[in-house]
């Protein structure tokens, strides 16, 4: 990342020795250590961490899915949630680059979201993503697993649903 080591484990109130165990026995960096690597990359530290209201409502969704993002343990969500953990600056850094993360995937024809009821969807086309005429806003328009079409606006799109991977899909993740 071109930043010295001891000025990230500072940044983010670990440990010098940390980011050199931070790979788990084997061999890899455990996910929300990476993410909030990344954010660091893309942000700096951040001034001021989520405090434990912020980040569900951040999200979007429930903590399973939250805590399943991050590859972090329903019960740690859970008490960072509740308050009963204290937030340190490595995790709200990386439920920050999660949730950052989910809002820039854009819907493509054959995607599959998911929405915070927990019903799924498939991307069918985008409506209108061309169009040079304000009162033809870009549309999503998507299928569930019932078969029946539905639409909504591009802008509206984010705020209840949430992109699934494929390994997500597969109930994986």
């Amino acid at each position: 990342m071109g930043v010295p080591r001891k000025v990230i484990c500072m940044d983010l109130g670990v440990h010098n020795s940390m980011i050199s165990v931070l790979c788990n026995t084997d061999g890899r960096i455990p996910p929300h250590h990476y993410l909030a690597l990344a954010y660091y990359a893309k942000h700096g530290v951040e001034k001021a961490m989520l405090k434990p209201d912020e980040i569900l409502p951040l999200w979007g969704w429930s903590r399973v899915s939250l805590s399943r993002a991050l590859g972090a343990g329903e019960g740690r969500i859970g008490d960072l949630v509740s308050g009963k953990a204290v937030m340190r600056p490595v995790m709200s850094m990386a439920i920050r680059q999660v949730c950052l993360g989910v809002r820039k995937v854009k819907p493509r024809p054959g995607s599959t979201w998911e929405h915070s009821n927990g019903n799924r969807y498939e991307v069918v086309l985008l409506a209108n993503e061309h169009s040079v005429n304000e009162k033809y806003v870009t549309t999503v328009v998507y299928r569930g697993v019932n078969n029946r079409i539905w639409s909504r606006p591009l802008s509206d799109w984010h705020r209840s649903m949430r992109f699934l991977s494929d390994k997500q899909k597969r109930g994986n993740a």
